[in-house]
């Protein structure tokens, strides 16, 4: 949802003009794409219920704290490169949890169905 309306959220409450809004759009794909590998990384050391618990923590924090309050460029890209990064942590958290629940038989099917109900949802 943030990633569909982040440009028109910063145009029409933290007043920037839309191609500056539009920018920061750049930067949530950046921190999406790092987020994929860093928390999938992150959940073979820390566990992947506990990733996924950070990733919605950040999100918290970026929905509640941060972009209500945005005031200025920097605070409005802050909360939208978290939103990005937690999200792409979901993304690259997700197979490695298929696997996990249901075996790495058909793991492959089996995450395609997730996705499919994640991307129906």
């Amino acid at each position: 949802m943030v990633i569909s309306q982040a440009s028109n959220f910063g145009v029409d409450i933290v007043s920037l003009t839309p191609v500056v809004a539009g920018s920061v759009i750049m930067i949530l794909g950046i921190f999406n794409g790092l987020g994929r590998p860093a928390c999938g990384s992150l959940s073979d050391e820390i566990g992947r219920k506990n990733v996924i618990f950070v990733a919605f923590a950040v999100q918290l924090v970026a929905l509640v704290l941060i972009l209500p309050n945005a005031s200025s460029y920097w605070m409005y890209a802050l909360g939208v490169s978290l939103m990005g990064f937690s999200y792409g942590g979901f993304l690259g958290t997700m197979p490695s949890i298929t696997s996990d629940f249901y075996g790495l038989k058909n793991v492959g099917l089996n995450y395609a169905s997730v996705y499919t109900g994640w991307g129906a949802a």
